[in-house]
């Protein structure tokens, strides 16, 4: 029985066409795309955090061995990248432009100052200690507090730190002291962290005779790749074809702009030769974009029943040394800041400043972990101001399914959920009232505490305006049908997921029948990328809707070779039949050449844009257990009940939520990137950046709910970036939950054992160079 006579393929659990190649060594990736013709690009970076150069030599670097060329920014002439050149949504202060090579002034430890090319990457390494630079060090913007005060500036022309502002508040806005009975107030830090893709950033630019240039990189969004690079290169953006190969991971880390792009393009137009660039790990922890870096002042008020009515936020942002990549995370994080609840006074604001440090990005969540572990940490804190359960507390607030399409405070529309359903879910797989029995228990017998906590949480996904995906579907000659699309996969199951689609809609037996292509912006004309749990919603529609039209026009020609209506036929395995006389039937590379002959076009390909974000949303369980000898916490169990509307494969989706959540318990138990003394970075290995083993790994269980979307014509949202933001509110509200008979009420993350052993002694966490 084929995949289709058993229900089709869209909600089929299939293994991923894509896993053979990748386990079995056979795929490639960008380092493995050169000859014996690629020379190695390196690059020198600043060992300060901010200072102006006097002078830059590289005479001797030139006359190195195996030294092909080195460059500074004035022997390159690159055009700088502005100020935003990802998305903002609020004005972001247009003089923090940021060159591809620091010219003169230097705003960051590990900041490219020039670029040598060699043979080889050994030679080019040899042939930094031959670089001779002369710096005039100056004071350094060492945390957000310092920015605000605005007594150093990194960019003067500015004359201020502050890169972008934005408010969201209601009309009937009001501040939460004094107004309502209960008032609850907290601080949240969310420090920096490295996204730490498997396979770091990388690039191989190959110039063409006719004057074009080739470029591979595991980027996320190629044909915007493609027009940074053309702008900073002042060409045309025809000459310039960018192929993603297949990609290690990126959590988000991959769609920035960085200044190594558009320079290592630049020396191959130079050197008229193929020049690559594959990041180190020491430059993707220290150079590559970081996440997070935001400081929260969140107030709640409400009725003694536990209805909140009042939020108050004040949201401050590190967004490094340049915003152009990073201002976006704060916007979205105030923008998000009432989540799933139906709060009827809102007042948030929100200031990112810039600091000497490196560049935020965005990093898999962006901005809603941030907004999310705040504001679940506060409903937390006001349901024990009140004295009722937490759940209960968030059930009583959450938006009613009734009042869907919602509008909140900063105009963003959910456009559908039961957000009470996720959390009867979640609650019917665990039995809390024996729950609280055990841990009073537990606390009678002077044992280990144990907690339970709840991270409820609002995604925004895809978006609207210039968010579309570009899509062609066709058939060759031996009835194959080829998908074509804009959007690039790194590392989701791309492939299969649109091989489904089309499949399913074409009645197919096998996912073989389908040929896929993707990120390669000579083959698709145009497309947005693959980032904020978009692709399947859009890029996923524009394959349903090419498929379909196509469909249609098989259908037309194949009744005119059976003499029947387009309503009496079928699409089975690749064959069109008559609806109950199977023997009455051709094959789809029949169809193919009687189209030909008819000049009719079996092919179809459109830009499908949706008309607003989709808002997946999900609620996270976690029971811990703390060390009180240690301060060590285990997570024992973790629960992820998501919903992301119509699932195309569920394997894929769960894959998708465990490994977000891993990175949700890394965010809130290990991961901190911290800075020393004027300004250097010290967690710029992995022996010193801590990320989870699989040792460190919980049970994690998956649940779903299913409100389909009725913005697109899959009833899609996205699920790709979940764990990230529901996972630590979670482990946080549950670690305070078990040490609240010892007095702690606040602990910041990651929850270190020495955080938490402090903090059960009553000590304050001393303070480090992570400081915000």
């Amino acid at each position: 029985m084929s995949q289709q006579e058993r229900g089709g393929w869209i909600g089929a659990a299939v293994a991923r066409l894509e896993d053979s190649s990748l386990v079995e060594g056979r795929a490639t990736y960008t380092a493995d795309v050169c000859n014996d013709q690629t020379a190695t690009a390196t690059f020198v970076r600043s060992p300060i955090a901010h200072g102006r150069m006097r002078d830059l030599d590289l005479s001797a670097v030139r006359e190195a061995p195996g030294v092909l060329a080195a460059f500074g920014a004035e022997d390159l002439g690159l055009r700088p990248f502005p100020a935003v050149t990802l998305a903002s949504t609020a004005p972001v202060n247009s003089e923090m432009v940021r060159p591809p090579l620091a010219a003169g002034h230097v705003r960051y430890a590990g900041e490219p100052l020039a670029v040598i090319v060699a043979t080889d990457s050994y030679v080019a390494a040899d042939a930094l200690e031959l670089v001779d630079v002369d710096f005039e060090e100056l004071e350094v913007v060492d945390s957000i507090d310092r920015a605000l005060s605005g007594d150093v500036l990194l960019f003067d022309d500015a004359r201020t730190n502050v890169a972008t502002d934005l408010d969201v508040r209601t009309e009937n806005a009001t501040s939460p002291a004094g107004e309502w009975p209960v008032t609850i107030a907290l601080d949240v830090a969310h420090p920096r962290l490295a996204p730490v893709p498997i396979e770091p950033l990388g690039i191989v630019a190959r110039p063409e005779p006719d004057g074009a240039f080739t470029v591979w990189c595991g980027h996320q969004a190629p044909h915007r790749l493609r027009r940074w690079l053309a702008y900073a290169m002042d060409l045309d953006e025809s000459l310039i074809r960018v192929i993603v190969p297949d990609v290690g991971g990126s959590f988000g880390h991959k769609v920035a702009m960085y200044p190594e792009l558009p320079v290592v393009l630049a020396c191959a137009q130079r050197m008229n030769r193929p020049v690559r660039w594959i990041e180190t790990r020491t430059e993707n922890l220290i150079g590559g974009t970081h996440g997070r870096g935001q400081r929260h002042h969140i107030e709640l008020a409400g009725d003694e029943d536990g209805r909140i009515r009042s939020l108050r936020m004040r949201i401050v942002g590190d967004l490094g040394a340049y915003p152009h990549n990073g201002a976006i995370s704060s916007q979205t994080t105030a923008r998000m800041a009432a989540g799933p609840y139906d709060i009827e006074h809102v007042d948030i604001t929100c200031t990112a400043v810039v600091t000497n440090r490196a560049p935020i990005g965005p990093y898999r969540g962006a901005g809603r972990p941030e907004s999310t572990l705040s504001l679940e940490r506060a409903v937390d804190a006001y349901a024990h101001a009140v004295g009722l359960e937490p759940a209960h507390v968030r059930a009583l607030n959450f938006v009613a399914p009734a009042r869907m399409p919602y509008t909140n405070a900063s105009g963003l529309r959910y456009d559908s959920g039961d957000y009470n359903q996720a959390l009867h879910e979640v609650l019917a797989r665990f039995d809390l009232e024996d729950f609280r029995l055990r841990q009073r228990g537990r606390q009678a017998q002077d044992l280990d505490p144990i907690g339970f906590g709840l991270g409820a949480f609002l995604e925004r996904a895809g978006g609207a305006g210039d968010s579309s995906e570009f899509a062609r579907v066709a058939f060759d000659d031996s009835g194959t049908v080829r998908v074509a699309i804009g959007s690039a996969s790194t590392g989701q199951g791309h492939h299969t997921t649109w091989a489904q689609i089309a499949a399913d809609t074409f009645g197919l037996h096998s996912l073989d029948q389908v040929h896929v292509i993707s990120g390669d912006t000579r083959v698709i004309q145009s497309g947005t990328g693959s980032f904020g749990s978009r692709s399947v919603q859009v890029g996923g529609s524009a394959v349903l809707r090419c498929s379909r039209q196509v469909r249609r026009r098989l259908l037309e020609v194949a009744s005119a070779m059976l003499e029947v209506a387009p309503d009496d036929l079928a699409l089975e395995g690749g064959r069109v039949e008559v609806r109950g006389d199977v023997t009455a039937a051709v094959t789809f590379g029949e169809v193919v050449e009687a189209a030909r002959r008819d000049n009719v076009d079996l092919a179809h390909e459109e830009s499908y844009t949706p008309g607003a974000p989709t808002f997946p949303y999900g609620v996270y369980a976690a029971l811990v257990e703390v060390d009180r000898d240690t301060g060590r916490i285990k997570v024992d169990r973790m629960l992820a009940v998501d919903d992301c509307g119509s699932v195309i494969n569920p394997i894929i989706v769960e894959g998708q939520v465990i490994g977000s959540t891993v990175q949700g318990i890394s965010q809130a138990l290990f991961e901190e990137f911290v800075y020393g003394e004027a300004g250097q970075p010290v967690t710029s290995t992995l022996a010193d950046y801590t990320i989870p083993s699989a040792a460190d790994v919980p049970e994690i269980s998956t649940g779903r709910t299913r409100v389909p979307s009725p913005l697109n014509p899959l009833g899609a949202k996205g699920t790709g970036e979940a764990g990230c933001i529901g996972a630590p509110a979670a482990i946080v509200n549950a670690t305070l939950d078990a040490l609240r008979p010892w007095g702690v009420t606040d602990l910041q993350i990651p929850l270190t054992p020495q955080r938490v052993w402090r903090a059960m002694q009553g000590m304050a966490h001393p303070p480090d160079g992570s400081s915000l």
